[in-house]
């Protein structure tokens, strides 16, 4: 025996996913396999990005919280469509900030999260461990172009977004008429759709910027050219990865948040020290659990590409001493 078993068809499997095109349910268990067999080095690299990813939520809370007491929530209509839609916007510019802030630290902290946990995904496709130390040197010797990477990602998803809605917020500014206002909101549909395009084709940048040893700009080209022709694959195991983690997220984080509503009642705007603590501890907890999980999922999309593209399995099964795989 060489260590390693087979799967189905004579597939073999040396690690945590078989070397074949992978669907989404193997995609799914591998990055659950990542997180139970090498917790260890895991939770420490998800639990340092999930502590830097919150501290930098609250330092967001605290200066930018949520207007609460000044947003109307009640669905009631007035009649007029266009005052409708107006009020609904005003109400969205209002809590668009802190929005925007914390949804931006998301992607930075997942983007630092794929690309340390990329060196441990790949090693463990092929049942070999990878310590926290060797997770960290492969980060550590690409920090500045990871940090750039993530800066990048960032600014281009959330940049788009604030070009469609900058017509509408000016046009509100500027008190215009409901109808203008709400007919320039129009241009966040397709800035949106650009916006998503854009998160789903560069999310492969992160593994190749660390495991190819790319540049920034040669690993957002890299990412293009895997994704293209398979952008709704990816966008569909993305969205359910997504809608996962945040449901394990919500769980998680709900203890927590029931103790800041007890301690501060409902109209608390978030930013009192309880607030602060409560929600950054559960937010640290939930981040440390569920980051390996869509990290995981990314490095594994990001080996699944290049084994339908580029036969990627034979270099791994080589590397674990398969004899005579793909003859």
């Amino acid at each position: 025996m060489h260590g390693w078993v087979w799967s189905g068809s004579w597939i073999p499997k040396p690690g945590i996913v078989p070397l074949r095109p992978l669907g989404l349910g193997e995609i799914l268990s591998g990055a659950i396999a990542l997180l139970t067999r090498y917790w260890r080095t895991v939770l420490t690299v998800s639990a340092a990005v999930a502590a830097l990813s919150q501290l930098m939520v609250a330092l967001v809370t605290a200066f930018v919280p949520i207007p609460s007491d000044n947003i109307d929530l009640t669905l009631s209509s007035t009649g007029d469509p266009s005052a409708d839609l107006h009020r609904a916007l005003v109400n969205l510019a209002d809590i668009a900030p802190h929005g925007a802030a914390t949804g931006a630290i998301g992607l930075f902290a997942g983007t630092l999260a794929t690309a340390g946990l990329a060196t441990v995904a790949s090693k463990a496709v092929m049942g070999k461990p990878a310590s926290a130390a060797e997770a960290w040197r492969a980060v550590g010797s690409r920090l500045p172009s990871l940090i750039g990477l993530a800066l990048v990602t960032t600014c281009a998803t959330f940049g788009t977004l604030a070009a469609s809605a900058a017509p509408c917020l000016i046009a509100n500014a500027a008190h215009s008429s409901d109808a203008t206002v709400s007919a320039s909101a129009l241009l966040l549909l397709p800035g949106s759709a650009v916006a998503l395009w854009l998160t789903i084709s560069m999310g492969l940048a992160a593994p190749a910027l660390v495991l190819e040893r790319q540049g920034i700009r040669a690993a957002l080209s890299r990412s293009f050219r895997l994704v293209r022709g398979a952008w709704w694959r990816v966008f569909g195991v993305t969205l359910i990865v997504a809608i996962l983690t945040a449901i394990v997220s919500g769980l998680i984080a709900l203890p927590f948040t029931e103790a800041d509503l007890i301690a501060n009642g409902n109209g608390s705007d978030g930013t009192a020290v309880s607030s602060l603590l409560l929600g950054a501890i559960g937010g640290f907890i939930a981040g440390a659990v569920t980051l390996p999980i869509s990290a995981g999922s990314s490095a594994l999309l990001y080996i699944d590409q290049r084994i339908r593209r580029e036969a990627l399995d034979l270099e791994l099964a080589a590397a674990v001493g398969i004899p005579n795989y793909g003859h």
